[in-house]
């Protein structure tokens, strides 16, 4: 005979909620993670990150473009009447800041003496030169210190996606268990209700017949009634779990899709006994794979390049620059300028207190000591993650395996009591007892079978299992 916790159908589909799409396939995790993966808000949102990353990127890469500078000057009126055009092409290169420029430049009219180097003769001058820094700016200079940081926020996109992918397949495999299991729970409950209303035509009939006290019969429908409201509330929570999964499993729109209770697999898979001895190598992999390690240690790497600018800012800044020109078609009536000039000097600059070269240094070297102290925490985290998601997953297992057990000597129990009532040798009362006993426990047993398979995927999340077969571009975290 049927017992309250023998598996049937899957819930009705009008009980289940409003569903965007009708399918009658069960439903299986990868669905779930597929759809996180293509039409997650939260996920797709995040991974914007990357495009902001090289976004600052080109924009760091612009620091080293070509530059035109031109200047157009006219003097008609005044002692000192004259017209000059300048023009300069510069260009910034990464190989010790140094920088090259040439240009042209046309001045013609009556100029100052401490203003004579602007003339040119007719024909113009051409320029050509090379500014190199020798101490400041030589090592390191801003640009390529935002280039580097740039380089850096590109590897620091990829951990910040990875922490929130690994965050919300979790909790979507845990709301998928979830939903399987609130959905075996109403289909307990509707057992549970099916065998009083089945009972109830066999003990109306008793009463007639006077076999059996009317009493029998009161409190069997009492059952009913109270078998009715149970089997509301779990209609209540298997619509909660399927609206809840719905926000991770989603359409091709990425409209939230609520699962309809056809998709409502018939049991969970045989769980697999977990291998604790694996726990030191999984450990291992999620120490060089946990995204937080790894965005902490790419954090630390971008922090040493504020260090480095910030320490180069405490030398004197000395340029020296050289510079080639030479003036063509010389006018008679004016001094020739026609012959070559090379022309070097050298421009010396330093603040006296060194205040800004000082603090930089001193919050770069407090803030390399914060994440010092954080990575080791973040590495600590791991592996007591790791443990963790393994004690969680071996006491579900062994939780799993008990209630298994008893919901066996329960399905025994309840048929005895029941045979024992068919010979006049016990009440509803005890089938009763007996009856939800069984429920009760094989209820037990659906949560114990959801908790193991929730705890895997806790411990997926938590060695980054997902991540195990991408290649690892991101710095090296026990550096």
């Amino acid at each position: 005979m049927q017992d309250a916790a023998t598996p049937i159908d899957a819930p009705d589909e009008s009980q289940s909620g409003t569903t965007s799409e009708k399918i009658s396939a069960p439903l299986a995790l990868e669905n779930v993670l597929d759809s996180v993966e293509q039409h997650f808000p939260l996920l797709l949102a995040v991974e914007e990150e990357m495009e902001i990353a090289l976004g600052g990127l080109l924009s760091a890469e612009g620091g080293f473009d070509l530059t035109a500078r031109a200047e157009l000057l006219d003097k008609p009126q005044g002692y000192y009447r004259n017209d000059s055009v300048t023009s300069i092409l510069e260009q910034p290169t990464p190989f010790w800041g140094t920088t090259i420029y040439s240009g042209y430049r046309w001045g013609q009219g009556d100029f100052p003496p401490y203003d004579d180097g602007r003339r040119t003769d007719r024909g113009g001058e051409v320029l050509a030169g090379v500014k190199v820094p020798l101490l400041q700016g030589g090592p390191i200079d801003a640009r390529r210190a935002n280039l580097s940081r740039a380089k850096i926020d590109v590897d620091l996109a990829e951990p910040k996606i990875q922490v929130k992918r690994i965050s919300f397949r979790r909790k979507a495999a845990q709301l998928f268990w979830k939903w399987i299991a609130t959905g075996q729970k109403l289909q307990i409950a509707k057992n549970l209700l099916a065998l009083a209303e089945t009972r109830n035509s066999a003990l109306s009939r008793r009463v007639e017949q006077g076999d059996l006290p009317a009493l029998e019969l009161k409190d069997n429908e009492r059952l009913i009634e109270l078998r009715k409201a149970i089997v509301i509330a779990a209609e209540r929570g298997f619509q909660e779990s399927s609206i809840a999964l719905s926000l991770f499993y989603r359409d091709h729109t990425g409209a939230p899709l609520m699962p309809s209770a056809e998709q409502l697999p018939r049991d969970f898979p045989d769980p697999s006994a977990p291998d604790p001895s694996n726990a030191d190598r999984d450990r291992s992999q999620a120490l060089a794979w946990r995204p937080e390690v790894r965005q902490l240690a790419l954090e630390r790497e971008r922090t040493e390049v504020d260090l480095q600018e910030a320490e180069n800012k405490l030398l004197p800044k000395v340029d020296m620059l050289l510079e080639a020109s030479k003036d063509f078609d010389r006018a008679p009536e004016v001094m020739d300028r026609t012959p070559a000039e090379l022309v070097w000097k050298v421009q010396f600059e330093m603040p006296v207190w060194l205040r800004e070269g000082r603090g930089k240094i001193r919050s770069a070297r407090a803030k390399l000591s914060k994440i010092s102290g954080e990575l080791k925490f973040a590495r600590d985290q791991v592996v007591a993650d790791v443990q963790d998601a393994m004690s969680e997953l071996v006491a579900s297992y062994n939780r799993w395996e008990r209630t298994r057990n008893s919901l066996k000597f329960a399905r025994e129990v309840e048929d005895g009591e029941r045979k024992s009532f068919q010979l006049g040798n016990s009440t509803i009362l005890l089938v009763n007892l007996r009856e939800e006993a069984t429920a009760g426990t094989a209820a037990l047993e659906v949560d114990a079978l959801a908790a193991f398979f929730q705890a895997q995927a806790k411990y997926r999340a938590a060695t980054a299992a997902d991540l195990w077969e991408v290649p690892n571009t991101a710095a090296d975290p026990e550096e």
